[in-house]
């Protein structure tokens, strides 16, 4: 079956039947609570939910990384298989390449960082769309219609946060620091990796584009402090090779994805204080951070 056949999205059985696999009978399984991925027949069918199209997200990003892994050989050492790419229809099949990695290990951690410091530099100045991802280093300096929240608890969390003087000194030193450079995962940490055996990769590329290599690097140490121990980012930082120019970027752009990470609980968890853990490690770190 081909895309111009499909009036309406196809179901994950014609999807994989457009890639040649026959899922007829299958056991299909749910994997996300968020978006609409399916698991059949040993391949992970993802399709643009209904919420996602009404809210005016598209699969493009992610159909366009996994292009660019078509010819480019670091950035598809990072990410499972392709078997059916369809930018009409929004429809992507990929191999299920292992289980989730919930959380690091020292080799695991180290493996990604190689991975992302070679996708980076692979894909240096490449034109392709900016990353949607980083949206929070905006945040002072935009009106609440333009963040996107939806819960009373998220918009009240991000007038917070954008009244607070100090971290939103630190979000326009971060917008005016960022050096879009290479193409970014954008949404990078444990829970957007699998593993199989000792090889990892990495998954959920709907945030990605052209952005600062620093962001992707934040964006796991920022996941590590918050939800985890913190004690593999020396691994992962090491195994990157993060330059010394990067490092007050770094900086900045963890606190601002600690803060994103806040609103991200605020916005998906009925528990009111569940956000504040990711506040007051970023302004912690805003009150520590080395003046530029």
């Amino acid at each position: 079956m081909t895309a111009a056949a499909w009036r309406d999205p196809p179901s994950a059985v014609q999807a994989l039947a457009a890639a040649g696999i026959d899922a007829a009978g299958a056991e299909i399984v749910d994997l996300s609570r968020f978006h609409d991925v399916r698991l059949a027949a040993g391949h992970v069918v993802k399709r643009l939910s209904r919420s996602a199209r009404d809210s005016g997200r598209d699969l493009a990003a992610e159909l366009l990384a996994y292009r660019l892994a078509g010819w480019n050989d670091a950035l598809a050492a990072a990410v499972p298989r392709a078997v059916l790419l369809d930018e009409r229809a929004q429809v992507l099949v990929i191999g299920a390449a292992g289980r989730p990695l919930t959380a690091f290990t020292a080799q695991s951690a180290a493996s990604l960082g190689e991975l992302c410091s070679g996708w980076h530099r692979a894909t240096s100045g490449l034109p392709i769309p900016p990353t949607r991802s980083a949206g929070i280093l905006r945040l002072p300096d935009t009106s609440p219609e333009e963040w996107a929240l939806t819960t009373d608890a998220a918009r009240d969390l991000g007038a917070r946060l954008a009244a607070d003087p100090l971290l939103s000194d630190v979000l326009r030193e971060g917008a005016a620091a960022w050096r879009a450079g290479c193409l970014v995962h954008g949404d990078l940490k444990a829970d957007n990796c699998v593993v199989a055996g000792d090889r990892i990769r990495v998954i959920d590329w709907e945030l990605s584009g052209l952005g600062d290599p620093a962001w992707d690097v934040a964006c796991v140490i920022a996941d590590q402090l918050a939800f985890h121990t913190g004690a593999h980012i020396p691994a992962f930082v090491d195994a990157y090779g993060a330059s010394g120019d990067s490092t007050r970027r770094r900086e900045l752009f963890t606190i601002a994805r600690l803060a994103h990470l806040a609103l991200e609980q605020a916005e998906h968890t009925a528990d009111p204080r569940a956000a504040e853990p990711a506040v007051e490690l970023a302004l912690r770190l805003a009150t520590t951070r080395r003046p530029a």
